[in-house]
């Protein structure tokens, strides 16, 4: 670089530096910075609190649903002298049933209005 460009670099910062001029774009102070990362980390803090919630939440309404269900059962058995082995036959015969019964329900619905087009 030639050595006039360099004083004139210098004279330019010594008169920005004496008339206060701005802050080019985009400049960052230390400050600001500080101040934003602080500000990031206490998102991320209240994030991470949220989330803790969250899970706590659904760990609770998961134990309380197996509460509840065992609590059924044990019902079924006193009230209907129901076991294991039937229970465990109802929950696999209930899915199978009802795609079942939905099948024949559509069935019978496109035969009836097959039959009310013929009319």
């Amino acid at each position: 670089m030639p050595a006039g460009q360099s004083e004139e670099s210098a004279g330019w910062l010594r008169t920005a530096i004496e008339q206060d001029y701005a802050a080019p774009d985009g400049f960052v102070s230390p400050a600001e910075h500080a101040q934003w990362a602080a500000e990031q980390a206490c998102i991320a803090q209240e994030e991470l609190v949220c989330e803790q919630a969250a899970e706590t939440a659904y760990q609770q309404a998961q134990a309380q649903k197996a509460a509840h269900a065992q609590a059924y059962q044990a019902w079924l058995l006193q009230t209907y002298g129901t076991t294991e082995r039937e229970t465990a036959f109802w929950a696999q015969a209930l899915p199978e049933l009802a795609f079942a019964l939905s099948a024949i329900k559509t069935y019978f619905s496109a035969r009836s209005s097959r039959r009310r087009s013929c009319r």
